[in-house]
C-alpha cells in the first residue's frame, strides 16, 4: 500500500519509548548502571525473567526493591540524562502536524515517559511506576504495562486507547524496536520495526505477517505518508 493511502487511513501512531525514541534500550538498566547495581543484581533479574523463572511483575518488584531508599529526585535526574535518537522529535512532530494522535506505550519507567510526553506535547502515555513516600523510593513497583500479562500488555493498552478515541485498530500504527513490542504489533494494523537487533528481528518476523523494517525512526513519517520538516521546506 502506498504512503498516501496509509496517511489517509492512520489516525493513531503508538510509539515504544526505550530504544525507539531514546538512545538507551532500557531505562531500568540505565538506572541500575548509574546506581552501581547492574552487575550481579539487575542483570541477574533480567536473565531470570528471560529464562522464564520469574514473572514480569516479580522482575519489576526485584528491580524496584534494589532502589529502596534512593531519593526520587535522584532517579529523575538520572533519567533526564537519557537523550533522544536522531530524528525522534522531528518524527513525532511531523505526525502531530498532520492531525494524527500520538501515544507512548512503554514498559519503561514513568518519569522518563512523562518527560517525553511533556516535551513533545503527547496526551496519551503509559509506563511503569515506582512508589514514593516522603520523597524516597519505597522499593515497590506498580506495573501498568506487562510483558507477560495479556490484560495489561502493550496491545491491550492500544486497544483500550483506540476504543476510547473512537478509532479502529485498522486505523493505528505501532513503532517499536524489539520483541517487547510484539503485542502492540499484533494489535496495530501497521507495524514499523526500527533499529532492531538480529535476534529480536528473527522472532518478530516469525510472529507477524507484515512488518515494515526501518533503519531509523526518522523515516517513520515518510513511510506513513506524513511530511517531515525538509519536505515542507521544499514546497516553498
Amino acid at each position: 500500500m502506498s504512503s498516501k493511502h496509509l496517511k489517509d487511513r492512520v489516525k493513531l501512531v503508538a510509539f515504544d519509548v526505550d530504544g525507539t525514541l531514546t538512545v538507551e534500550k532500557s531505562a531500568w538498566e540505565y538506572a541500575h548502571r548509574k546506581f552501581g547495581l547492574w552487575k550481579g543484581e539487575g542483570e541477574k533479574y533480567l536473565d531470570m525473567f528471560l529464562a522464564g523463572q520469574i514473572s514480569y511483575a516479580e522482575f519489576a518488584r526485584l528491580d524496584a526493591l534494589r532502589w529502596k531508599g534512593i531519593p526520587y529526585d535522584k532517579l529523575v535526574k538520572v533519567l533526564e540524562e537519557i537523550s533522544y535518537v536522531n530524528g525522534a522529535i522531528e518524527s513525532v512532530e511531523a505526525i502531530q502536524r498532520s492531525g494524527v494522535e500520538v501515544a507512548l506505550i512503554s514498559c519503561g519507567l514513568m518519569p522518563l515517559v512523562e518527560r517525553i510526553a511533556k516535551e513533545l506535547d503527547i496526551k496519551y502515555y503509559v509506563g511503569n511506576e515506582l512508589k514514593v513516600k516522603n520523597g524516597y523510593l519505597t522499593g515497590e513497583a506498580k506495573v501498568n504495562v506487562s510483558l507477560d500479562l495479556d490484560s495489561i500488555s502493550k496491545g491491550a493498552y492500544l486497544k483500550r486507547l483506540s476504543k476510547g478515541l473512537n478509532i479502529t485498530t485498522r486505523e493505528t500504527a505501532a513503532v517499536g524496536d524489539g520483541i517487547g513490542d510484539l503485542d502492540m504489533f499484533k494489535v496495530a494494523d501497521i507495524s514499523l520495526l526500527v533499529n532492531c537487533t538480529p535476534d529480536h528481528k528473527k522472532i518478530i518476523l516469525e510472529s507477524i505477517k507484515e512488518v515494515i523494517e526501518l533503519d531509523c525512526v526518522s523515516t517513520v513519517p515518510h513511510v506513513l505518508g506524513f511530511k517531515g520538516e525538509r519536505e515542507i521546506a521544499d514546497e516553498f
